[in-house]
C-alpha cells in the first residue's frame, strides 16, 4: 500500500473515532460515502517500481503496482476497510484537491444522496523525482532559514516546503448528526469553486478567481 493510502486510512480512523463512529452502528453504510482528494496519488510506488524495471527487469515489477499507484486507491481502501457502499470518489485538483473533495461532499449531502461522507485529502510525494520536478518548476522554497521558508501568504515567499500527510473530516446531514447525537464542530453553509483559466501553474495576478469563489460561497450561504 502506498504511503498516501496509509496516511488516508490512518486519518480516517482518527476522524471516525473522534466522531464516535466505532464500527458498531446498526446500518449497512449504503448511504455513507468517501470522497478523497490527492494531487499525485501513489507517486512513491511509481518511482519505486520504475527503479525495479530499470535495475532488475519487468518481471520484478509488483503485480500490485497499478492499483497501488492509482489516485483513487486511497478512497477505495478506506471504503473497503469500513464497509462503505455509497459513493466512492476521488478529486484531483492539485493543491485544491482536499478542499474540492469537501465541497463535492457538501453538494451530495445537500441533495440527500448520502447521509455521511468521509472527505479530505492525502498526499505523500517526497521522492527524488518529485523534488526534482518541483525544483525545475521553481516552485520550492529557496530559503534555508526555517522562519523564512514556509510563509505561503507572505509577499516575501519564494515557494513552498514539501510535506506529507492527510486530513479527514466527517461530513453528514444535520438530521443524521442529530439523530445519532453527534458532537458537531461546525456547519458548512456555503461553497464556491472557480477556475482562473489563466496559466498552468500560476493564478491570475489580480485574484479575480479567488474573489469569485468567495462571492459564490457567500451567495450560496445566504449571508448578506
Amino acid at each position: 500500500m502506498d504511503r498516501f493510502s496509509q496516511m488516508g486510512i490512518a486519518a480516517a480512523i482518527e476522524a471516525l473515532n473522534d466522531a464516535g463512529l466505532n464500527g458498531n452502528e446498526n446500518n449497512s453504510r449504503e448511504k455513507w460515502g468517501v470522497i478523497l482528494g490527492t494531487g499525485i496519488g501513489g507517486f512513491i510506488t511509481i518511482e519505486k517500481e520504475k527503479r525495479k524495471i530499470i535495475e532488475k527487469g519487468p518481471g520484478r515489477v509488483s503485480p500490485f503496482f497499478i492499483p497501488m499507484a492509482l489516485c483513487n486507491i486511497a478512497a477505495a481502501n478506506i471504503a473497503i476497510k469500513f464497509g462503505i457502499k455509497g459513493i466512492c470518489d476521488t478529486v484531483i485538483t492539485a493543491c485544491a484537491s482536499g478542499t474540492s473533495s469537501i465541497g463535492n461532499a457538501y453538494r451530495i449531502l445537500q441533495q440527500n444522496q448520502a447521509d455521511l461522507i468521509i472527505a479530505g485529502g492525502s498526499e505523500a510525494a517526497i521522492t527524488p523525482l518529485a523534488l526534482a520536478g518541483f525544483t525545475s518548476m521553481g516552485a520550492l522554497c529557496t530559503h534555508n532559514n526555517p522562519e523564512k521558508a514556509s510563509i505561503p501568504f507572505d509577499i516575501r515567499r519564494t515557494g513552498f516546503v514539501m510535506g506529507e500527510g492527510a486530513g479527514i473530516m466527517i461530513l453528514e446531514t444535520l438530521e443524521h448528526a442529530q439523530k445519532r447525537g453527534a458532537k458537531i464542530y461546525a456547519e458548512v453553509v456555503g461553497y464556491g469553486a472557480t477556475c482562473d483559466a489563466y496559466h498552468v501553474t500560476a493564478p491570475a495576478p489580480g485574484g479575480e478567481g479567488g474573489a469569485r469563489a468567495i462571492k459564490m460561497a457567500i451567495d450560496d450561504s445566504g449571508i448578506n
